[in-house]
């Protein structure tokens, strides 16, 4: 330790003169320290330290990170991203839901609403379904007659398969967003109660099952 202060008070006094702002502090591949008003290009990737006019340490500049110590980065910092997001997530859970039946009762109401708009999207699919079967059967009326297909004709008939199409993708997209709400729902109950430090409910006894299933039919 005397010897690196002997060194860094020499470096110092040759550079006093020039007076320069700021030093650096380095070590090289045999684990060599180096002072210096520039780091060699060779050097300046790795960890090294700048000094001041006294010789103190005023800032640290880490090293160049590698491609895997990046990926370790962003890995950790998409942990405590997610860690942070649940957080926020029990926080809305404890505040919204006083009970397990409120949560039960909020997820039938919605569940409810997107049920009455599936039903409403497949009736309006039907109707459009019916529609363009009763098109397309004119339409081979026609040409079995050798008649032509009026232009109008013709333009419905691309307009509804286009409708049905339509149609169809939103059908699919509200039944993939009820399952999405059914699952979130359930994910939410199990984690209210983890909170809540409730014991999730005894699942029932096969055996007594099958026997009270008995009873009833008798």
């Amino acid at each position: 330790m005397r010897n690196v202060q002997l060194v860094l008070g020499l470096v110092l006094l040759c550079f006093a003169g020039a007076a320069p702002a700021e030093m650096y502090k380095w070590v090289d591949e045999n684990g060599i320290t180096h002072y210096g008003d520039r780091i060699p290009p060779k050097y300046a990737k790795q960890q090294r330290e700048v000094l001041n006019k006294e010789g103190d340490t005023v800032k640290v500049l880490e090293h160049e990170k590698t491609a895997a110590e990046l990926a370790e980065d962003a890995r950790q910092a998409e942990l405590q991203r997610q860690e942070e997001e649940q957080a926020r997530r029990d926080l809305t859970l404890l505040d919204m839901y006083g009970s397990e039946e409120d949560l039960i009762k909020t997820r039938d109401e919605q569940l409810e609403h997107l049920d009455g708009n599936i039903r409403i999207s497949e009736i309006a699919l039907q109707n459009s379904e019916k529609d363009y079967k009763s098109r397309k059967e004119r339409e081979a009326q026609l040409i079995q007659q050798g008649k032509p297909v009026p232009e109008n004709v013709q333009r419905q008939l691309r307009e509804l398969e286009a409708s049905i199409e339509s149609s169809r993708t939103a059908l699919a997209k509200r039944q993939q967003e009820r399952q999405a709400l059914a699952a979130r729902f359930e994910r939410d109950i199990v984690r209210w109660r983890q909170l809540r430090g409730i014991a999730a409910p005894a699942a029932p006894d096969s055996a007594a099952d099958q026997g009270a299933n008995a009873g009833v039919g008798e």
